[in-house]
């Protein structure tokens, strides 16, 4: 198995700080300053496996070359761990810089700012992967400047609701606690674009307003915990919070199901109603409005009850034998099968559109020792190689081949379940004449 999917420790703790006295003037201003003062006086200690999706899964798409298929997330994740394996160690309950990545790899630092960005947010405004969307790029002539993300939040003032957006910069240092050249020219690059963008507004011509901004430079050192130092970039008024929200959920469910059972009728229906809801001023008006069938009729919803996997909608895909979810099983190049599956109440929220719950949906994160039984199409297995023994360890008389293996598996907040389950070695053929 990976060791990055299969970490000793649980957590990944980051330093938080303003990035200077003026920014923490401003950031103190905000509805959230309690909320960032907290962060900045006690740190944070995210969970790994919250970490990994923000690191592995934030920029997958099904539409995405190199991140359309089974076999190319699979190919694509094993080269995202073995960049960690390679250029960052895992030490202390924190990350730093593997001692001989000199210099770091700029990509690998990218990635990791922007997972420890949103993992701060997340903590100020109690936030998950699948509220936030990454903002288009505009490049070319008539091209702008965009921040990275945005999603929206409670309003905790008052009953109303914030759009915010997020600009992430990562620089690679040797100690964190140190505000080196390197993180100084990052702070400047992310007050430049926010100087540009505020001109682009005064002139009405940037399409993705917001209420709040924040700006993050995350440094990742050989010495010291990784560390977030926040900025402010000012923000004018937004367009409806709500619907963003809902919007950006809808978006992210509607791809990842896409991942795992793109040839289903559930993720076309959930396909084709993104795009409606995508089309409407109001897209609230299709709540609680359940998703259909090509024949017209609404899915059943008892068919995702856990008692009824065998015979519902999972009854042909991998599942957590221990544990509502389900989804697909892969293999790597190392010949290890990768589990990418959703929890069944989400789907099931998804099935019904109820969009109020989907909207304030948050499960708790965790990384569990669970026992998956992989389903894998009897078409696929030419290209998939297990022991003798694990392959015929359960006759099947349909279209299917079924074992069972165990690993660690990642439950996010926002109701993904994934990870690496090691594939025994084969037996000895003198041990199994035994």
């Amino acid at each position: 198995m990976s060791e990055t999917l299969a970490l000793p420790q649980t957590h990944v703790r980051i330093d938080v700080d303003f990035f200077d006295e003026n920014e923490k003037k401003k950031l103190l201003a905000y509805p959230t300053a309690q909320q960032i003062e907290q962060l900045v006086l006690n740190g944070l200690s995210v969970p790994t496996a919250e970490f990994l999706t923000y690191y592995l899964f934030h920029k997958k798409r099904p539409g995405k070359p190199g991140y359309r298929s089974y076999s190319e997330i699979s190919r694509n994740i094993d080269r995202a761990i073995r960049d960690l394996d390679d250029w960052v160690i895992f030490s202390d309950e924190t990350i730093v810089s593997a001692p001989d990545a000199t210099p770091q790899d700029g990509a690998i630092i990218e990635r990791i700012g922007e997972s420890i960005a949103l993992s701060v947010v997340n903590r100020i405004h109690k936030l998950h992967e699948a509220d936030w969307d990454k903002i288009p790029e505009h490049r070319g002539r008539s091209g702008f400047p965009t921040f990275d993300y945005r999603t929206t939040v409670p309003d905790i003032a008052s009953d109303g609701k914030f759009v915010i957006q997020a600009e992430a910069k990562g620089t690679a240092v040797n100690n964190t606690a140190e505000k080196t050249a390197s993180a100084r020219a990052q702070f400047n690059k992310a007050k430049e674009k926010k100087q540009k963008v505020a001109e682009l507004e005064a002139q009405n011509r940037y399409k993705y307003p917001a209420d709040i901004r924040y700006g993050a430079v995350c440094a990742l050192g050989y010495t010291g915990s990784a560390r977030c130092w926040l900025l402010d970039p000012p923000a004018e008024g937004a367009e409806n919070p709500r619907r963003v929200r809902l919007l950006n959920r809808m978006r992210f469910l509607s791809d990842w199901f896409s991942f795992i059972t793109p040839r289903s009728q559930l993720a076309a229906s959930m396909a084709t109603r993104f795009i409606d809801l995508l089309n409407l001023e109001d897209p609230f008006q299709l709540s609680g409005v359940p998703l259909v069938r090509g024949n017209g009729e609404p899915f059943e919803i008892s068919r995702f009850n856990p008692r009824s996997r065998q015979h519902g909608f999972f009854r042909n895909m991998s599942q957590v034998v221990d544990g509502p979810a389900g989804g697909v099983a892969m293999q790597m190049p190392s010949r290890d099968i990768l589990f990418l599956g959703i929890r069944e109440d989400l789907l099931e929220l998804m099935a019904k559109q109820d969009f109020e719950r989907l909207l304030i949906y948050d499960f708790p994160t965790s990384t569990v020792t669970k026992t998956v039984r992989c389903v894998i199409s009897k078409g696929r297995m030419h290209n998939i190689r297990l022991p003798p023994e694990l392959q015929a360890a359960e006759e099947s008389r349909d279209a299917y081949v079924r074992f069972t293996l165990t690993g660690a598996l990642h439950y996010s907040r926002g109701g993904l379940v994934f990870g690496v389950l090691p594939v025994p070695k084969a037996k000895a053929k003198d041990d199994l004449l035994k």
